[in-house]
């Protein structure tokens, strides 16, 4: 089987980055275990607050090699591990700022590397592209049809696609989206694309 997956808010804890952005920023401002309730942090920090935070994040050297992993890491490590998934092929795609140090896509592989998702003898591949938007392109020219991502846009946006089955994973920022095909952890991602798959 062939699926994708995306990093940020489904495997990579970019919320605890945040955190300590704005913590070196402002001491003290949020606290450890904040979950923001929408996509950029509207009513947390002021347009003016969140540019300054982008900007550290843009001059952090390899910001992105630092994310703490999500139990979605964990569920994805476990499900490659069962018998006859070994073989399956998944695309982490995601969006991802560029940082000074390496270039996104380096950074990524390097993550997944650490926490044995990466390379799999050629059977994981990461794509990083500029902006969220370009996702469907993506998906149309390589022709997957899973995706599980935490951003709603982009769940919308692929499931224009003939065939796809884009699923939004639950998020306290993504609850407005009550349309999207919904699953509440990766274990269920895989369980449920497994069952389309074989036509369940």
């Amino acid at each position: 089987m062939r699926f994708a997956i995306d990093l940020d808010g489904v495997l990579s804890n970019f919320t605890a980055r945040v955190i300590s952005v704005a913590n070196t920023l402002w001491p003290g401002r949020l606290r450890s275990d904040f979950v923001p309730d929408n996509w950029d942090y509207v009513g947390t920090f002021t347009k003016e607050e969140w540019d300054k935070i982008w900007a550290q994040i843009k001059n952090t050297p390899n910001f992105w090699l630092d994310a703490p992993p999500l139990s979605g890491v964990e569920d994805l490590w476990h499900y490659l591990e069962r018998p006859n998934n070994g073989s399956d092929e998944v695309f982490f795609v995601t969006s991802r700022a560029v940082t000074v140090g390496y270039s996104p896509q380096v950074q990524s592989s390097q993550w997944l590397n650490t926490l044995g998702l990466w390379p799999r003898k050629g059977r994981s591949v990461v794509l990083c592209v500029a902006d969220a938007k370009h996702k469907q392109d993506l998906f149309r020219g390589l022709g997957l049809k899973f995706m599980l991502d935490d951003f709603a846009p982009t769940v919308y946006q692929l499931n224009e696609i003939d065939g796809m089955h884009a699923f939004v994973l639950d998020q306290p920022y993504n609850q407005h989206a009550k349309d999207l095909p919904r699953v509440y952890s990766v274990t269920e991602y895989l369980d449920t694309i497994k069952d389309i798959e074989a036509g369940l």
